[in-house]
């Protein structure tokens, strides 16, 4: 994680991406302390074009910055083909309900034959729209890089769009970027990425937000 979050420092110092300034990762007792600046603004749910178009034109940036060392297409075949430690957990998922244990069972056909994915960007890995603070100016800065890895920078459009299962939309947005993500990310590799975001945010309202749906992210997430 140390060197995730360092490589995630030099890049946004270096494209003037909106990340808060914060020291070299150092080591304490059990663990790796990482401290930012406090950022103006605070993350908010109501959501219009003109955060989404924000957001995609940051997105553009983090191409090509990944170095092609990561373990990008060993994500998704560990987290599909058998769940991750904490999260996107098997386990938890399969027995909450027959629709979600189907879930599962589609992750692991598809890991079983998981298809080239593209790599060679940054990519933040968590980027819904409650990592990101604005203010009454606009986007002040995106938060909680803690995951960010080599990969393929449109999981992250992928994963703003499922998050927008628990966010309010100007008419016509969600819809706006539904289609962006379509025409963007390959059928074959958005299929991988729906799906091992589906596993994620079930496992989180199972776990975490018991009075949540967990029906709307797997619509939200499988559309």
């Amino acid at each position: 994680m140390n060197a995730r979050i360092d490589k995630s420092s030099d890049f946004a110092e270096w494209i003037r991406y909106s990340l808060a300034g914060a020291i070299r990762p150092f080591p304490i007792e059990g663990g790796v302390a990482f401290l930012q600046k406090r950022l103006e603004g605070s993350w908010r749910d109501d959501i219009d074009a003109h955060f989404v178009a924000e957001i995609a034109t940051l997105n553009e940036l983090q191409t090509g910055f990944g170095d092609r060392e990561g373990p990008w297409q060993e994500t998704f075949e560990q987290t599909l083909g058998e769940g991750g430690r904490g999260w996107c957990r098997h386990d938890v998922v399969a027995l909450h309900s027959p629709a979600t244990r189907r879930v599962v069972e589609l992750a692991k056909v598809l890991a079983r034959n998981l298809p080239e994915l593209p790599d060679g960007d940054v990519v933040h890995f968590d980027l819904h729209h409650r990592n990101v603070l604005r203010t009454d100016h606009g986007l002040s800065g995106v938060i909680d890089w803690e995951g960010a890895r080599s990969g393929d920078r449109k999981f992250d459009l992928v994963t703003l769009y499922c998050g927008l299962a628990v966010a309010t939309c100007e008419l016509g947005v969600a819809d706006a970027l539904h289609d962006r993500v379509h025409q963007e990310v390959r059928p074959e590799t958005l299929l991988i990425y729906a799906v091992h975001m589906t596993l994620r945010l079930l496992d989180w309202a199972i776990s975490s937000q018991p009075t949540l749906s967990s029906t709307a992210y797997s619509n939200i997430a499988l559309r």
